[in-house]
């Protein structure tokens, strides 16, 4: 078993801040244990390096909506990125987007290189962790901190995971980091097979022999990967949670179709600004198009269905005849949605047209669409009230609008009360929860959670430095100041 004193990397304090940040999320999470899939390296570096952990799914989803709700008080940032079932990809940052800690939580290991359509979930190779968790120390010389909140596997069923990852992704032996992994876990698993017993563990010395190998190997055979494999199974086997179901389970389609809205994400990218009332989304929109007046090309939302002939036809006769556009916009918002859905469309046809003509013609610079309001949120039906609600038909509708990324404003009740007093606690929680969800439901998801908790010029930096925009808020002013002395 693993001393707590090798898993301890001689971090920096602005690594030992965000680590402490993800270690305070995770031990909110309740449930099954939540395993590093690998050691921190010695070098740890949280610009270079992320953090890989393996949840159940039930404890990833809960680990996002714990992070959502912190970000209103805790001053932070993150964003997620999901392109398939079995991986989420977590960012965090601090609130000025100094720093920024990259996460991969795993809710299943898919990398087998004889079963490429199958994969192991996470709560299955939970049950083989090594029982202990990594508490955080500090010594009095640095600022070292480990995750008190993850556990490790046994090393046997880390290293066999090991040479399954580095087969399927067809890693180079000769690189210094695939090197120190390697000659980590042997470590492991050398202290490991001296406190376990050969009986209790079919195969341990065989697989000790095979890892010291790779010490002096830069190619991994069908030899080592035949071993891995048929040990990782057999002790799969011995802790099988279920009667009747094989822990190989298949993989859930859907890949080919993500990755085709991932390429529209990519010819037309939009930038969706969404929360609350008074959660500041006109503000900072206009200071984004100020900011990047050559990157942003700004739309609003509504006129992608108010603009509609029939719309102001409609309206008008139910003015007529005393129903307010708002309660005529609810009751219709399936027909409305639709309709906005099929504009937003056009516009990003229309936008993917004009990106290839300036591709044409070598103009490097893309222009990204901005809309101050998600099309799905239409389907919220009283959002002003204390119960807002989400239309039935809404998740089958939300599948029909094109990908973008959504930028959520997450606002402590108390900032936003003095902006719009009519919203009430309860009201602003479940709104802001249903946005979240449906940011979620996105494929692929790119969903930013930003904390405004200062002015709109420090928001716009933060969405500026994540999404690694071009043009600078004090280039914009400056470049106003000049034109407007000339």
């Amino acid at each position: 078993m693993t001393s707590a004193s090798a898993l301890r990397p001689p971090l920096a304090y602005r690594s030992a801040t965000l680590l402490s940040l993800l270690n305070s999320l995770l031990l909110r999470v309740e449930g099954l244990p939540i395993a590093l899939l690998r050691p921190l390296p010695q070098n740890f570096d949280a610009e270079r390096d992320d953090v890989d952990l393996l949840i159940s799914h039930e404890q990833r989803s809960r680990l996002l909506e714990i992070a959502f709700k912190a970000t209103a008080t805790e001053h932070f940032h993150f964003r997620v990125l999901q392109s398939c079932a079995e991986k989420v990809q977590l960012t965090f940052w601090d609130e000025r987007c100094e720093e920024s800690l990259k996460v991969d939580l795993w809710s299943s290991f898919s990398q087998i290189p004889n079963h490429r359509r199958k994969a192991i979930s996470a709560e299955r190779l939970l049950a083989l962790h090594a029982g202990h968790s990594t508490a955080i120390q500090k010594g009095p010389a640095d600022d070292s901190i480990l995750l008190e909140a993850a556990v490790r596997l046994r090393s046997d069923i880390e290293f066999c995971l090991l040479i399954l990852h580095l087969v399927v992704r067809k890693k180079s032996l000769a690189t210094t980091v695939t090197r120190e992994r390697l000659d980590s876990a042997f470590e492991n698993l050398k202290s490991f097979s001296l406190t376990e017993s050969p009986e209790r563990i079919d195969g341990l010395p065989e697989l000790l022999q095979v890892a010291e190998s790779t010490r002096f190997s830069n190619v991994l055979s069908q030899q080592h990967v035949q071993l891995a494999e048929s040990h990782l199974f057999r002790e799969l086997a011995k802790a099988d949670l279920s009667d009747a179901q094989p822990f190989l389970d298949f993989r859930k389609p859907g890949r080919t179709i993500c990755r085709a809205r991932r390429w529209i994400a990519q010819q037309a990218p939009c930038i969706v600004i969404i929360g609350s009332d008074g959660a500041g989304k006109t503000t900072i929109c206009k200071s984004l198009v100020a900011a990047c007046p050559s990157s942003i090309v700004p739309m609003v939302a509504k006129k992608l269905y108010r603009r509609s002939l029939i719309y102001r036809i409609s309206t008008g006769l139910a003015k007529r005849i005393g129903i307010e556009r708002g309660l005529f916009d609810e009751q219709h918002c399936i027909w409305l949605t639709l309709r906005a859905a099929t504009a937003f469309w056009m516009v990003s046809v229309w936008h993917m047209t004009k990106q290839a003509m300036r591709a044409l013609l070598k103009i490097k610079r893309s222009r990204i669409m901005l809309l101050d309001r998600s099309i799905a949120g239409f389907l919220i039906q009283d959002r002003k009230s204390q119960n807002p609600r989400l239309h039935p038909q809404a998740e089958s509708l939300e599948r029909v609008l094109p990908p973008s990324t959504t930028v959520l404003l997450s606002v402590s009740f108390e900032k936003l009360s003095l902006r719009k007093q009519e919203m009430s606690y309860l009201g602003h929680q479940l709104y802001q929860r249903m946005l979240f969800e449906q940011a979620l439901r996105q494929s692929p998801v790119d969903l930013i959670v930003l904390s405004n908790s200062g002015n709109s010029d420090g928001a716009v930096r933060s969405i500026q430095s994540i999404l690694k925009l071009d043009y600078s808020l004090a280039e914009a002013e400056a470049k106003s100041q000049a034109e407007s002395a000339a």
